[in-house]
């Protein structure tokens, strides 16, 4: 196996030790796992409100009440070095809960790199409206991007 693989499985796999009080023996049980896609929104007055976007999105908006938790999910290929950005300062109506959690999807045995997604979830303290741009880049080239998205948020009351 290739070091790259050797290092991916390493950072996929966790391990979790258990000591055996009766036989007072170490067992090591490896289960290799992948962090799982961002679940739809779950129906309800409260229910959360998701957009999901790509870096080819024209601009969106978004609105929910001040009861409900805002998520904006971008299509990220992270295993390319690309991640998403919020390029501007997180509105004063909002808290924000994740700033660009990474998820992939499990892929088969082998298989290397693939799109996941970024998840920027945001509480809201209070009825506002502002703009918010996402921009796509690799980090070592800072003010360089491939694609930048405008979120119009509004939360009503």
């Amino acid at each position: 196996a290739s070091m790259q693989s050797v290092f991916l499985t390493f950072l996929v796999v966790i391990f979790t030790l258990a000591v055996n009080a009766e036989s007072g023996h170490t067992v090591v049980r490896i289960a290799a796992t992948t962090p799982a896609p961002i679940p739809a929104p779950t129906p309800g007055p409260n229910a959360p409100v998701q957009i999901s976007l790509t870096s080819s999105s024209p601009s969106s908006s978004i609105t929910a009440s001040v009861s409900q938790t805002l998520a904006i999910v971008l299509e990220s290929c992270g295993t390319c070095g690309y991640q998403w950005v919020q390029l501007d300062s997180t509105p004063d109506f909002l808290v924000p809960d994740s700033a660009g959690l990474y998820t992939q999807p499990a892929a088969p045995p082998g298989f290397v790199g693939g799109t996941g997604q970024q998840l920027f979830s945001y509480s809201p303290l209070a009825p506002g409206t502002a703009n918010v741009t996402f921009a796509y880049g690799r980090p070592w080239t800072p003010g360089v991007y491939d694609a930048r998205v405008v979120v119009r948020i509004a939360v009503t009351a």
